[in-house]
């Protein structure tokens, strides 16, 4: 979980969506 987004929650599909 890379915490790219403000909640954990797209981070737990995405892991890296914003690099």
């Amino acid at each position: 979980n890379a915490h790219n987004f403000p909640l954990d929650l797209a981070s737990v599909e995405f892991p890296s969506i914003n690099g």
